[in-house]
């Protein structure tokens, strides 16, 4: 297995451990729906602002540690040359990923339409986008693997 593969795997395993660990915490501290939409709308932007420090910080921690141990078991460091190749594979998963997140977005939208109780409808709305956000990481990372598997 080459190291950008491991690497997909290891970004797509953080990806699912940190949005679970994160969500879990995050909605043990759920308001409740009889709050005022001021503090509801407070609450998930708090959920959503948050997590950007919490994943860039445990995406960074996981890197380092996944190439120091890459390294002590392959005797191998990371590629230092990344050709077109590479960025071909990483500009078709990335747009995988966007068009992932695109239809979250009109997702999102379909709570607004259907009549539900204001909190529910809010609730419903962040809950979609911060999911499909993090479904189009590992729909980006699960399409560089697959790419890299069949040498597109």
């Amino acid at each position: 297995m080459s190291y950008q593969e491991k690497r997909s795997l290891v970004s797509i395993a953080t990806t699912l451990l940190v949005s679970s660990i994160y969500l879990s915490y995050m909605l043990g501290r759920f308001p409740g729906a009889d709050v005022p939409i001021v503090e509801l709308l407070r609450y998930w932007g708090a959920v959503i602002l948050l997590s950007i420090p919490v994943f860039i910080l445990a995406t960074i921690f996981v890197t380092i540690l996944f190439v120091i141990l890459n390294t002590i078991v392959t005797r191998e460091g990371e590629p230092k040359i990344t050709d077109e190749r590479d960025k071909l594979i990483e500009l078709k998963a990335s747009r995988n990923g966007m068009y992932v997140f695109m239809v979250g977005i009109m997702l999102a939208m379909t709570p607004l339409l259907i009549d539900l109780p204001v909190s529910t409808m809010l609730s419903a709305m962040f809950l979609t986008l911060y999911g499909m956000g993090m479904l189009s990481s590992v729909v980006s990372d699960v399409s560089q693997f697959l790419y890299y598997r069949r040498g597109v």
